[in-house]
C-alpha cells in the first residue's frame, strides 16, 4: 500500500474507529480490502432499508389496528389491564413527548412514537391470550393456521428486529451466510398480512443481488 494509500486509510479509520473498522481488517490481508468490505457492508444494509422499513411500518399499523377493532377502543395502549409494565412504560414515554398532539391525531401519533421492539415484545408468551390469539387472525389473515403461532412468530419478528438494528446501525451483517434466506422470511412474512406491499418492497430490496456479486453465487 502506497503512502498516499496509507494516510487515506488512516483518515477513513480515524472517521470511522479502528473499533469499528477491527471485523473487517481481521478478515480481510489488506487495508484496502477491509475499506472495501465496510464498503460493500454499507451497501448491503441500503438495500435491505426499504424491506425493512415497510415491515416495521406495516406490522405495527396492522396490530394497531386488529387491536382497535378487538377492543373498540382506538387508545387500547391506554388500557392497564392490557399490558405489562415494560411495555406500558415505553407508551407513557411516547405519550409525554407527545403531549400536546392533538386528540384526532394522537393514537396514529404514539403508534409511530414507539420503537419496533415495542411491537416485537406483543409477541412475547405472556401475551398470548390476551393479545395475540384475539388478533393473529385479524394481522395475518393470510397465513395458514398452523403459522398462527405465539413461539413461531415470536421467534421470526425477533430475528427480524435482529437484523433491523443490525443494518440500522451498519453492523457487520455480511458475516450471515444466511442473509438471502433471511430476506425471503422477511418477505415471506410480509406477505401474510400486505400482499400487494410484500411483492412491491421484494422488487425494490436489492440485498440478494448485492449478496450474490461479493459471495460469487
Amino acid at each position: 500500500m502506497s503512502s498516499i494509500e496509507d494516510e487515506i486509510f488512516s483518515d477513513i479509520q480515524r472517521s470511522i474507529s479502528r473499533h469499528r473498522l477491527a471485523p473487517y481488517r481481521m478478515k480481510q490481508p489488506t487495508k484496502k480490502d477491509a475499506v472495501a468490505l465496510y464498503l460493500w457492508n454499507m451497501a448491503l444494509c441500503g438495500s435491505l432499508y426499504p424491506l425493512l422499513h415497510c415491515t416495521e411500518v406495516a406490522l405495527r399499523n396492522a396490530i394497531h389496528d386488529a387491536l382497535y377493532d378487538v377492543t373498540g377502543n382506538r387508545r387500547w395502549f391506554d388500557d392497564e389491564s392490557l399490558l405489562w409494565p415494560n411495555e406500558r412504560n415505553r407508551i407513557l414515554e411516547a405519550e409525554v413527548l407527545l403531549k400536546d398532539t392533538k386528540e384526532q391525531n394522537f393514537a396514529g401519533r404514539v403508534v409511530a412514537e414507539v420503537a419496533f421492539g415495542y411491537w416485537t415484545g406483543l409477541f412475547s408468551i405472556v401475551y398470548e391470550r390476551t393479545i395475540l390469539q384475539p388478533i393473529m387472525p385479524l394481522v395475518f389473515w393470510r397465513a395458514p393456521k398452523r403459522e398462527r403461532c405465539q413461539s413461531a412468530l415470536s421467534a421470526r419478528v425477533q430475528r427480524i428486529r435482529d437484523l433491523r438494528n443490525r443494518a440500522f446501525h451498519h453492523e457487520p451483517i455480511w458475516k450471515a451466510k444466511d442473509l438471502r434466506q433471511q430476506h425471503a422470511a422477511i418477505v415471506e412474512l410480509l406477505d401474510r398480512y400486505k400482499r400487494a406491499l410484500s411483492r412491491r418492497v421484494s422488487q425494490m430490496a436489492g440485498a440478494p443481488e448485492e449478496y450474490h456479486v461479493m459471495r460469487g453465487a
